[in-house]
């Protein structure tokens, strides 16, 4: 048991906040994480797609330098990281809906 909730309990047990208010004090604990742990995993996902964007970016760059060598593959594989890290950035927001 973490800090905060021990104190919410204390306060119960001194007689200084009745079971009601106790209780609204948890939820607003537990919702607070809640935020915190949304707002996180959401700029984890707009990073993903940060990143996904860099990263097919630079491999358009290369496949300009050295398309004729490689033909297209470098592209492929852009679009296929962006793919990836889209899907992953979606499945993140869904668990936190």
């Amino acid at each position: 048991m973490d800090d905060a909730k021990r104190s919410i309990l204390k306060m119960l047990e001194e007689g200084r906040i009745n079971v009601e208010e106790a209780e609204r004090l948890f939820e607003e604990l537990e919702n607070s994480r809640k935020t915190t742990v949304n707002d996180k995993l959401k700029d984890i996902g707009k990073n993903f797609e940060e990143m996904a964007e860099d990263i097919n970016d630079r491999l358009k760059e290369l496949n300009k330098e050295y398309g004729s060598k490689v033909k297209g593959t470098i592209e492929e594989t852009g679009e296929r990281v962006v793919e990836l890290l889209n899907n992953l950035s979606r499945e993140i927001k869904k668990w936190f809906k």
